[in-house]
């Protein structure tokens, strides 16, 4: 079976050791698999490789963790080219 094209929505949270508070972080990364069952499994594969962590400005360690697959959709691989939208999000303005 031939590999297509997903866009995989990844959500992390940054967090800080003398912080309470939570950054929250949704990204968009393109996935190469052969269906949508092994899409999600290979996003989920490129969200423990971005897990990551820091020291900040304050030396307060900063951790980047992975907390799940969000969505995953193909994409048509005849309109992948430059400029092409494979994300949009609406939100009513305040």
């Amino acid at each position: 079976m031939k590999d297509e094209w997903y866009g995989a929505q990844l959500y992390f949270r940054c967090s800080s050791e003398d912080s309470d508070e939570v950054l929250v972080d949704s990204r968009i990364y393109l996935i190469r698999a052969p269906d949508k069952a092994a899409a999600i499994a290979r996003a989920e594969v490129v969200g423990r490789e971005h897990e990551d962590s820091c020291r900040n400005g304050d030396g307060e360690e900063v951790v980047w963790t992975f907390e799940g697959v969000v969505r995953v959709s193909s994409i048509n691989e005849e309109t992948l080219e430059h400029g092409v939208e494979v994300f949009s999000r609406l939100d009513w303005a305040d």
